[in-house]
């Protein structure tokens, strides 16, 4: 007999087998319940309230590693019986939704929520008792694999005896198989139940068919975060998925995430903040203003130290006494925001390094986006983006779509439907995007109010096929009377149609439209060269000569255009985007004098994906991601960096001709500003654009 801790049914006693017909009757009656109970669940409070039976499965006979801390302080490594949290009764409960609507499941957060634990626990529950299924545990590399099936293997090792297996094979990187031989023709028994375990590696998102030829019911996909082409992996696993016909699975997929550095997660926060188009389950974003997203875990609701035990029926707020012997951890989240949170991130602050605060923020996240925060290799301000991507969405300033095209005498535009693309990178939307425009220009534009930066796409290379062709307006500093919103941008066109052409001859509308300078990436030349053809060169800056300063012994000579080989070259153009992200641009101070609020440079970007960019940019060729839009709107910024002190401000004080600001017909509430209009974003005297 092995005792069983049951918190579920405190009074339950195990029977012993005996040679009594009784008693060996009731033993097989209970444990016929017990096994239905795992499998199927349970209700409690006369129905009120289901108990799912992975969940009873979990908090009974389910065995996990943890660290008991002795009384002299020291903890040592025991094989105990997971205790019931609210992260645990949740989730559980997702699980059973996840069932009831053929849907999969993201699961991102904290460190040690135990998400793998909880993982392992579904799969072991697989195996213990459906005969015949099968599990796949997967991953992008072998050592994230191993932490999953470590886990696994604590809690078959160590279950209670009425369910262990015996094993035909026991192989963890490739197969566990359930049963056993006959003694006496070392074939395995047709009673075996043949539940198997299988190991499967995406090999870094290389393999993306490492699933196929299974037919698993359990499927574990972790770390998702480390996954480059997570999408890939997940379509072409997807067939696997969906044995026997129905419009439901047949296969439980979890994909779990936790925070953390996420150079290659660009797709995990795909799939994560899209659920419906991977058919995974919804929450609400409470977070961050709205929005549907995957299961998130907040660090304030991870650690141990700061749960408090409750009853159930009053977690669960449902007075009866099925639920008030059951005991449940409750997170403190207020408590580890105050004692735990806010002081380690104030050590993080206090160390002056940003990669410590990044990194410190995407371990432990109060919020969904901290778990994909790329903490290496990116200079920007990430937070700062982050904020103002959210200021824009809760103030609903999308930009007007419109398509600019020439009536016979001018150009002139008109209201599109089309959409623009809100995905990075781009996966499953249309790419022949509209123009999207946040300001109109002024009537006769002079030349020069207005720049533009040009990344042009490259077409049949495999290494840019979710690349952008991007063009950004970006108004100069002017001296028109009353103007508010200058050295910002004001229009942008990122798409991809399927004809190049038409992509040049919407960029080449756009530029003349806002009779723009146009500084433009020429490491690909068509764009330039469809410009020149068109008679429109005039628009194109030459090679500035300013490029010598960075690189001095440059071979690199073509008349139009700046090109980006050269690593100097890059950080200029980086350096100079971050400094007008970063530009101090008010100030509010108290009636003491001393600083209580400063609006940076950031404050005037309107467009979200371009923050978007900037939060996933990487300067790591190992972990390439297309940041056009980053490029574009550098080198427009570039350009206007070094127009200003040659031009100055561009127009007069006599007249104001231009269209009534965008702003003015956006339903804003109230007084608020999204952006604040300044001067040059530098107080630096620069150096002339050309020799």
């Amino acid at each position: 007999m092995q005792t069983t801790t049951n918190i579920w049914f405190k009074n339950q006693v195990e029977p012993v087998l005996t040679d009594n017909p009784e008693d060996k009757q009731a033993y097989i009656d209970y444990w016929k319940i017990e096994r239905d109970r795992c499998m199927n669940g349970f209700y409690l409070a006369d129905g009120a309230v289901h108990v799912p039976g992975r969940l009873y499965f979990h908090t009974v006979y389910w065995k996990i590693a943890m660290y008991v801390e002795l009384p002299n302080k020291k903890k040592v490594r025991k094989i105990e019986t997971p205790l019931l949290r609210d992260i645990d009764w949740d989730i559980f409960n997702d699980l059973e939704r996840c069932n009831e609507e053929g849907k999969f499941y993201p699961l991102v957060g904290s460190r040690d929520f135990g998400k793998s634990v909880i993982a392992g626990s579904c799969a072991g529950h697989q195996y213990t008792f459906y005969s015949n299924s099968e599990c796949v545990i997967s991953g992008g590399a072998a050592n994230y694999i191993k932490l999953a099936t470590d886990k696994i293997e604590d809690g078959l090792l160590n279950i209670h005896s009425i369910f262990k297996k015996q094993r035909l094979v026991s192989d963890w990187k490739k197969e566990i198989k359930a049963g056993w031989k006959d003694k006496s023709s070392n074939l395995p028994n047709p009673k075996s139940s043949n539940s198997k375990i299988l190991v499967r590696n995406y090999q870094a998102g290389t393999d993306t068919m490492a699933a196929n030829g299974t037919r698993p019911s359990f499927h574990l996909i972790d770390e998702i975060g480390t996954l480059p082409n997570l999408i890939g992996c997940i379509k072409d696993s997807d067939g696997c998925w969906w044995s026997g016909g129905g419009n439901k699975p047949s296969c439980l997929v979890m994909l779990c995430g936790t925070g953390g550095d996420m150079e290659v997660g660009a797709e995990a926060a795909e799939v994560f903040y899209h659920p419906y188009s991977y058919n995974m389950l919804e929450f609400e974003n409470e977070w961050e203003g709205g929005g549907k997203i995957g299961r998130f875990i907040a660090a304030t609701r991870a650690k141990m130290a700061y749960k408090e035990p409750k009853t159930l029926a009053e977690y669960l707020g449902i007075a009866h006494p099925d639920l008030q012997n059951i005991t449940i951890l409750v997170s403190n989240e207020e408590r580890a925001l105050r004692e735990w949170w806010e002081p380690e991130y104030d050590k993080a602050v206090k160390s002056g390094n940003s990669k410590t605060i990044l990194k410190f923020k995407a371990y432990w996240p109060l919020k969904p986006s901290d778990s994909f925060l790329v903490l290496t290799h990116n200079d920007f301000n990430v937070e700062a983006a982050k904020a103002q991507q959210t200021r824009l969405r809760d103030l609903g300033v999308t930009g007007t779509p419109v398509k600019i095209f020439h009536d016979g005498e001018r150009l002139v535009h008109e209201f599109s439907d089309k959409p623009f693309i809100t995905e990075f990178p781009v996966k499953t939307q249309d790419t022949d995007a509209p123009i999207q425009i946040w300001e109109f220009p002024v009537e006769h534009p002079p030349f020069g109010l207005y720049v533009a930066g040009v990344d042009p796409y490259r077409q049949g290379e495999a290494e840019y096929s979710d690349s952008l062709g991007v063009v950004y307006i970006y108004k100069r500093m002017h001296g028109i009377s009353s103007e508010k919103y200058q050295n910002m941008f004001v229009a942008c066109y990122a798409a991809r149609p399927q004809s190049k052409e038409k992509w040049n001859e919407n960029a080449r509308n756009l530029i003349k439209y806002y009779n723009a300078r146009t500084l433009c990436e020429n490491d690909e030349m068509s764009f330039i060269d469809f410009m020149i053809a068109k008679n429109d060169g005039h628009y194109l800056e030459d090679q500035p000569e300013w490029l010598k300063e960075y690189v001095p012994n440059t071979t690199v000579k073509r008349k139009k255009g700046i090109h980006r080989s050269a690593t100097a070259i890059r950080n200029f153009l980086d350096g100079t985007f971050k400094s007008y992200l970063d530009e101090i641009i008010d100030i509010e101070k108290d009636e003491h004098g001393s600083i209580i609020k400063e609006t940076t440079g950031v404050s005037r970007v309107p467009d979200p994906m371009l923050l978007e960019e900037v939060t996933k940019f990487s300067k790591d060729p190992k972990h390439k991601v297309n940041t056009d839009r980053v490029i574009a709107a550098e080198l427009a910024v570039a350009l206007a960096y070094k127009l200003d002190p040659i031009i100055g401000a561009v127009g007069n004080d006599n007249s104001d001709p231009r269209m009534k600001s965008y702003y003015s017909k956006n339903p804003i509430k109230g007084n608020s500003k999204i952006f604040t209009g300044r001067t040059n974003f530098t107080g630096k005297k620069q150096s002339k654009l050309f020799g």
